[in-house]
């Protein structure tokens, strides 16, 4: 069914993926007001979207990463 003109398809995978690599990160203003934000994480992205035949694969390889 096409979409009426002036409306963009809406694709759940899309949302979902975005989500999934997103973090919160606090940012500091010049007025010293701390803002929390959502950021896109491009390294949480790479991490999660490997295929590796284990389903933890991911999730550990990304909290390696952030502790080293």
């Amino acid at each position: 069914m096409p979409t009426p003109d002036g409306q963009e398809k809406h694709n759940d995978l899309v949302d979902l993926i975005i989500q999934s690599a997103t973090k919160t990160v606090n940012v500091k203003h010049e007025d010293g007001s701390i803002v929390q934000e959502q950021q896109m994480d491009s390294d949480s992205l790479w991490w999660k979207t490997h295929s590796i035949s284990a389903n933890t694969f991911g999730a550990v390889a990304f909290e390696l990463k952030e502790y080293v």
